[in-house]
């Protein structure tokens, strides 16, 4: 839905981005650019003012699939995927991978900043919250049914509503709906998401914690009639400990 309909190819999006990546790079930290790649074609380039950052502004990968997780080995200044379909432990395993792909590549593991991107509900017990990410977890899940195999889904979801070639709109959403509730069993919640009571987020944030990751993006899966309200108990209950508990 973010390329198709603005006629953007996305073939080859690994190569693209690793392409992309290099390119990016070589205008931020050369003075006059030439480039020649399979996708991008850059002649006598010149790109200024420089980035402020030396060499230049770090750059973060999202791909959990092995060869990106190389190319973040090899290129990147730090990694960020999303928490589905990663649970704790498929993280701190992918992380032990990319840290000893980097020495191959003669860098530093250190130099590489582990991240997640992770949905949270928040809210004053474990069944209210559960009440508010069920449903769209579970939806979120049947479009990352390729890569959670080990759920052992009750059926298949169809090509179309994978993640990569979904398109949000009224009509798929609501066949979407259909697949997730005939497929996706509700208890994988529980390996993906983050939600329940202060306390249960808070352990739940910790097991990523102890898994590798250092840096945290959360996004609140809430309606955003309830964004305010649940903003507010995880900056006032969530985020005090974890400060204190750093």
């Amino acid at each position: 839905m973010n390329l198709d309909p603005y006629g953007i190819k996305w073939d080859k999006p690994v190569s693209r981005m690793y392409e992309a990546v290099k390119a990016v790079k070589a205008c931020w930290t050369q003075h006059v650019v030439n480039f020649e790649g399979e996708f991008y074609h850059i002649k006598n380039a010149l790109v200024e003012p420089k980035p402020i950052q030396k060499p230049h502004p770090p750059i973060w990968i999202a791909g959990n699939s092995p060869r990106t997780m190389k190319i973040t080995a090899e290129i990147a200044d730090g990694w960020i995927p999303m928490a589905p379909p990663l649970t704790p432990d498929t993280y701190k395993e992918n992380l032990e991978k990319i840290l000893e792909w980097a020495k191959d590549y003669g860098r530093e593991p250190e130099s590489i900043e582990p991240a997640l991107f992770t949905y949270v509900v928040v809210a004053e017990d474990r069944d209210k919250a559960r009440k508010i990410i069920e449903l769209p977890a579970m939806m979120t899940i049947a479009t990352w049914s390729k890569t959670v195999q080990h759920l052992k889904l009750k059926g298949s979801i169809p090509e179309e509503f994978q993640l990569q070639r979904f398109i949000s709109n009224q009509e798929n959403v609501a066949q979407l709906l259909g697949h997730t509730m005939d497929v996706v069993p509700p208890k994988a919640i529980d390996d993906f998401f983050v939600y329940g009571s202060p306390d249960d987020c808070i352990d739940g944030i910790e097991r990523y914690l102890n898994a590798g990751v250092k840096h945290f993006i959360v996004a609140m899966f809430v309606r955003l009639k309830n964004m305010k309200e649940t903003l507010q108990l995880y900056a006032e209950k969530v985020v005090p400990y974890l400060r204190e508990n750093k």
